[in-house]
């Protein structure tokens, strides 16, 4: 079993952007998060598909990321309905 996402990895997801990727070293400066936080968080968010590795075709040393829409779009469409059973579990209580 996969352990939790990090409160890291939650922050990184919710700053980056469908459209543009962007390099590790470019997350730790911008969200202001230590580069082997995020390379930490990176390696969790990949785990759960979350995000995708993106060739960085200027520099081939230094991947890209972003987010993988349909993953994000699956994951909140899941917690809507965990929510809707959850209100309706303790509605009938």
């Amino acid at each position: 079993m996969r352990p939790g996402i990090p409160k890291s990895a939650l922050i990184l997801l919710a700053h980056l952007d469908e459209k543009e990727p962007m390099a590790p070293r470019q997350m730790s400066r911008k969200f202001n998060i230590p580069l082997r936080t995020v390379s930490f968080a990176l390696k969790r968010l990949r785990e759960y598909e979350l995000i995708v590795r993106v060739p960085n075709l200027i520099d081939m040393r230094q991947p890209l990321y972003q987010i993988n829409s349909e993953e994000v779009r699956q994951l909140r469409k899941t917690l809507e309905e965990i929510k809707v059973k959850a209100a309706m579990h303790i509605r009938a209580i």
